[in-house]
């Protein structure tokens, strides 16, 4: 019953704020943050619904907006129910560490499945000035040194977040991106798996064939277009 009251008022307060008037964005913002904030294991699907609802926004009738705002809401909220809240770790201590060197460490991070180390370098990256190019960079090589991470949820995540940045603006980039952090460290890796390794060494195939990828796209540049 309380669960259903809480979503009632999700609903009518969307209503109501897009009714005087208040930018989507902004609703959008409200619930970005409180996902962000209020669920210590990251970002998760009710974030990745919360984007998806605002990315369809353009292509709605008008009196489907605030539907699809509160499936957003609601998504966020059903993740967030009883969970503690996620604080963002300071940056290193008098850093002037340049990206390349942050980057690497936020990878050995991840590897070693250290959350705090890993956010540390996130946010001083972010502090010291790394775009949004380079950010993205740090997550994907990250998120791709395994194959296919949590089956691939872990990229969607990471595409979901940038995505929901391009809505709210970059200042909203440490609490957002650092929420990535949690998953990409407990992420299962698919080639520690025995399904990937038995009865056929799948990792195997797939390194072979990303060798010999260099060589057999050089070797094809001459028929592209016939």
């Amino acid at each position: 019953m309380q669960i259903l009251q809480n979503m009632e008022v999700i609903a009518k307060s969307t209503i109501a704020l897009l009714d005087i008037g208040v930018n989507p964005a902004e609703v959008f913002q409200i619930g970005l943050k409180f996902g962000t904030s209020y669920n210590k294991t990251g970002w998760s699907t009710g974030l990745t619904i919360h984007t998806c609802m605002i990315n369809l926004l353009p292509y709605l009738d008008e009196e489907d907006k605030p539907r699809a705002l509160f499936h957003g809401l609601s998504a966020v909220a059903n993740d967030s129910a009883g969970a503690p809240p996620l604080f963002v770790v300071q940056p290193l201590p008098n850093s002037t560490v340049d990206f390349a060197t942050l980057k690497s460490w936020f990878c050995q991070f991840i590897e070693v499945r250290d959350s705090e180390a890993a956010q540390r370098c996130l946010v001083s990256a972010i502090r010291s000035g790394a775009n949004l190019e380079q950010v993205a960079d740090m997550l994907f090589s990250s998120a791709t040194d395994h194959r296919y991470l949590d089956i691939g949820h872990t990229l969607d995540f990471i595409n979901k977040a940038l995505e929901a940045l391009d809505v709210v603006g970059w200042q909203a980039a440490e609490s957002v991106l650092a929420s990535l952090v949690s998953d990409l460290v407990s992420a299962s890796r698919m080639e520690e798996s025995n399904s990937w390794r038995y009865p056929v060494d799948l990792v195997a195939i797939l390194k072979s064939a990303f060798e010999q990828l260099p060589t057999v796209l050089n070797a094809g540049k001459s028929q592209r277009g016939t």
